[in-house]
């Protein structure tokens, strides 16, 4: 049972990531002017990780777009992404107590992929300077089958025994204490969607289903349209996300709290 839930990602998706991300992000240069969420009532700061061997060009286009609807954004600074080895964790944390304090507020932190279980961790540790965390096709739980994708492979060759290390925490699938939401694709090439889902969270914690591929989630029109909304809210009236889209030919759908 734990094998066949655990599974990779089946074959076909994985082997279309790249075309799948290219025809996502050329869509995206006809739907970005017609991308618009609803006005931030708190408008702030929002820090940015890319996934594994992602940096700050990959988060680049998706940072100018949350600019031009009244954000502060940063990249993470930290050149690619190649594991949480040395200082890289140390120096996101002084990068997001810098940021919090010069914004005079918490910050947002959306992580792509691996880059989304730095956010998670940083939430877990900094709450007070952390307002909400957003991951998109984040590995946050376990995999008993261990059944890596090839992508996964070439993290445990940069990083061996990271992942083991990570999954003998428990804590670390545990939802952080601030409002998080979990966005995962049923076609994701890379992390099997059961991967990236949160179970057992609090009363602030959402996964959200988009369509699309792992690689492109961050050139992804439906993403940005959900991410805008999720950031737009009060911070003191959270409220899971609603499913209607405004949005013709921009499908996707919300699962909150999405169970076996």
């Amino acid at each position: 049972m734990i094998n066949t839930m655990f599974k990779q990602p089946y074959w076909f998706h994985a082997a279309a990531e790249i075309a799948r991300a290219q025809q996502e992000a050329a869509f995206l240069n006809f739907a970005e002017p017609f991308v618009r969420g609803r006005p931030p009532e708190e408008p702030g700061h929002v820090l940015l990780i890319p996934g594994f061997l992602g940096n700050d060009s990959y988060t680049a286009r998706f940072r100018n777009w949350l600019r031009s609807n009244g954000y502060e954004t940063s990249g993470w600074k930290q050149g690619t992404n190649t594991g949480p080895g040395g200082d890289t964790l140390l120096r996101l944390k002084d990068q997001i107590v810098e940021e919090s304090e010069k914004a005079g507020a918490a910050v947002s932190l959306i992580g792509h992929s691996l880059g989304g279980i730095y956010a998670r961790e940083m939430a877990k540790i900094l709450p007070s300077h952390v307002k909400q965390v957003i991951t998109a096709g984040t590995p946050i739980a376990p995999d008993p089958a261990n059944g890596l994708s090839p992508v996964s492979r070439v993290f445990e060759s940069l990083n061996p025994g990271s992942s083991r290390h990570w999954e003998s925490h428990a804590d670390i699938f545990e939802a952080p204490p601030v409002p998080t939401t979990t966005l995962f694709s049923f076609s994701d090439g890379i992390v099997h969607w059961r991967r990236s889902i949160q179970k057992d969270g609090h009363n602030q914690t959402e996964n959200i289903a988009v369509m699309g591929s792992h690689t492109g989630m961050l050139s992804n029109a439906s993403v940005w349209f959900v991410i805008a909304d999720r950031l737009a809210q009060n911070s003191s009236e959270w409220r899971a996300y609603r499913s209607a889209n405004p949005m013709k030919g921009i499908p996707f759908s919300s699962r909150k709290g999405t169970k076996d």
